[in-house]
């Protein structure tokens, strides 16, 4: 039986709680909980968030630097404070790049030796990441738009908890609900786009999603929700959409939780939802990127359009199926048998 330990880019003991509680989607995790179900023994540490890593304020100015010269966290001071743990786990699975890339430095200078499977984000390498990737046995994108010279990349979207995240009878009390909170949202387009659609809108995101930007009259703006007032949104929504910049790998788990929510989808049509999700162009409607007559023209057609409607949202669900966090953690079990 496996050890598997799981480095997370944020404290995830609490999320654990929660996700076995029917509190968050178990797709926070990882594929964590499925992997205790498949047999391993896993675990986590909240170690390096707590008052107790005396690593953290000497550590910072050089994770600060790292961020500064290649847009990426460095959080080395977790891995230096976990290495104990690290060393005596079989396997490590890193689930971001910013907790990843220390994990793979500690490789590469020789300090840990376990194996390594590293979830990739949405890191752009140069030639010194370049070299630290070389260190895990495998990468995992969940992108199909990442390519990174001389390493062999095994994509899989990240999945998403089709029980938490499942259709369920409710009052339209939006027209529009449009979630999303990393810096690959494109708010601009959607507003222009409604200015001329004074339909009722809901977004939640970060305050820095709507930075200079003028709200729109019919539109209420979240900033705090939890996973199940995010779930409540999508059920309170006539139609959801996605809007992300261009070359943004930014919208996957978000598209993913729509569609588990038997929802229409209006998506902008980048590289990152077409090629991640080839089987969901019969699932929702895909509009050219910060192209704002188009997403206009998308989101009225699909508005007074009913029976389409409840057509693609029956049609997103099934899609949804095939992108569970489960199959996520399937094919995860698959790289850890892998033959190094």
């Amino acid at each position: 039986m496996k050890r598997i330990m799981y480095v997370y880019s944020q404290p995830r003991q609490t999320w654990y709680a929660d996700v076995t509680r029917g509190r968050m989607p178990d797709h926070v995790l990882y594929g964590m909980n499925w992997l205790n179900c498949f047999g391993f023994t896993t675990s986590l540490s909240d170690l390096g968030f707590s008052r107790w890593n005396l690593l953290k304020w000497p550590i910072s100015p050089l994770q600060k630097k790292f961020m500064r010269q290649f847009g990426v966290g460095f959080q080395l001071d977790q891995a230096l404070i976990l290495l104990p743990q690290l060393r005596s786990a079989d396997l490590i699975i890193t689930t971001n790049d910013s907790c990843g890339l220390p994990v793979a430095f500690l490789k590469y200078i020789h300090l840990l030796a376990t194996p390594q499977i590293y979830i990739h984000m949405h890191l752009i390498p140069n030639q010194f990441i370049s070299e630290l990737l070389k260190q895990p046995r495998a990468i995992v994108s969940v992108s199909a738009q990442v390519d990174i010279s001389g390493q062999k990349i095994y994509f899989s979207p990240p999945g998403v908890d089709i029980s938490f995240f499942k259709p369920q009878p409710a009052a339209n009390k939006y027209d529009i609900v449009a979630i999303g909170r990393d810096p690959g949202r494109d708010y601009q387009t959607l507003f222009r786009a409604l200015a001329h659609l004074p339909v009722k809108t809901l977004i939640i995101c970060d305050p820095k999603n709507l930075h200079s930007l003028a709200l729109p009259a019919h539109v209420t703006v979240e900033h705090q929700a939890s996973y199940r007032r995010v779930r409540q949104a999508y059920h309170q929504a006539r139609l959801v959409v996605l809007p992300t910049k261009h070359r943004a790998i930014s919208g996957q788990t978000n598209f993913l939780e729509a569609l588990a929510c038997g929802k229409p989808v209006i998506a902008a049509d980048t590289p990152t939802l077409r090629q991640s999700f080839s089987s969901s162009t019969r699932s929702c409607l895909y509009y050219q990127p910060e192209d704002v007559t188009d997403l206009t023209q998308k989101i009225d057609y699909l508005l007074h359009r009913p029976k389409l409607q409840l057509h693609l949202g029956q049609v997103a669900r099934k899609t949804a199926l095939r992108y569970s966090s489960r199959k996520f953690a399937e094919k995860l079990t698959a790289l850890i048998n892998l033959k190094p």
